[in-house]
């Protein structure tokens, strides 16, 4: 502790016992009275009926983690929300993932309206910032609420170097990147790789397994993981690494592994067709199972 004279100590009193800044000291009813007097929080729907109901839908300034295998669904997912929510909310994209012609092709000629810049010419936290405020200055009115997908996570760089520990640098990056929700009047879903998990092991995908970084975990608000299972998969059925997928099975598993607001965990199904998803059932963690329903015998690409 820093030692003060006499003088010294009696100004900072006085100073403290007078100081009337932003991080002041105050009571709890106080805090309180000040939250209720602030306008209400924003929200949106997914356009997935059984996620919103477990998350009770997005809020401002959350950040939402997206994990899974490589090539089973994560940027189908971000693509799916976005053509879920499109019309109704402004939208910013980055796609690190895919060349700007492949990610097109995915919307058959009819994307829906959002916001991504013209050339990745940088892939830096700074470059995404100046990109979102420039979006925020040119397309978005005074305050107004934007969803930003970003696709994915091990693909920006940041600025600090932490002398090779990438958990760290990692972990830099998505605090950086929940501070643009906070500050910024955001939602942002963000993609991450996740571990490869070893032969034989069940095909259960949890937050744990987000590559590179607990932080990663801690950071974000919700964690969801996304995997494909064969059509014919049903709830409790144990599925290993190694069993075969074909090209014609369609389903997939999301699961919900972290709810900071709500605390409500659950399990998914989805229905991939023509590069988008399509819920088919759910379940909450203590609820019994239920068969779900496959349509058709389309290949299937989760890319």
């Amino acid at each position: 502790m820093n030692k003060y004279t006499p003088q010294q100590e009696f100004d900072r009193e006085l100073y403290l016992a007078t100081y009337e800044g932003e991080d002041r000291m105050v009571t709890s009813h106080e805090l309180n009275e000040m939250l209720q007097k602030q306008p209400v929080v924003p929200k949106i729907k997914t356009g997935f009926s059984q996620l919103d109901e477990v998350l009770q839908d997005v809020e401002a300034g959350e950040l939402i983690v997206l994990s899974g295998p490589s090539a089973e669904g994560k940027s189908t997912l971000m693509r799916t929300i976005t053509k879920n929510i499109a019309d109704k909310h402004k939208c910013i994209w980055f796609n690190f993932e895919d060349s700007n012609r492949q990610f097109f092709s995915r919307f058959k000629g009819n994307p829906p309206l959002f916001y991504m810049p013209a050339a990745n010419l940088d892939n830096t936290v700074a470059w995404m910032n100046d990109r979102i405020d420039e979006a925020r200055k040119k397309y978005f009115a005074e305050g107004e609420l934007g969803v930003v997908f970003i696709d994915h996570l091990h693909a920006i760089l940041t600025q600090m170097r932490f002398q090779g520990h990438l958990s760290l640098e990692i972990g830099d990056i998505t605090q950086k990147i929940k501070d643009f929700a906070t500050q910024k009047n955001l939602i942002v879903f963000l993609g991450a790789h996740c571990l490869d998990l070893p032969e034989k092991s069940v095909k259960d995908y949890r937050k744990s397994h987000v590559r590179d970084s607990g932080l990663i975990n801690r950071i974000a608000d919700t964690v969801l993981l996304i995997w494909r299972v064969p059509n014919s998969y049903q709830w409790g059925q144990k599925l290993r690494i190694e069993d075969e997928i074909t090209n014609f099975d369609s389903k997939a598993i999301l699961k919900v592994d972290k709810n900071r607001r709500e605390g409500t965990c659950s399990k998914i199904f989805l229905n991939h067709k023509e590069h988008f998803f399509y819920p088919i059932d759910f379940m909450h963690q203590d609820d019994e199972p239920h068969e779900p329903i496959i349509q058709d015998d389309t290949q299937i690409s989760f890319v």
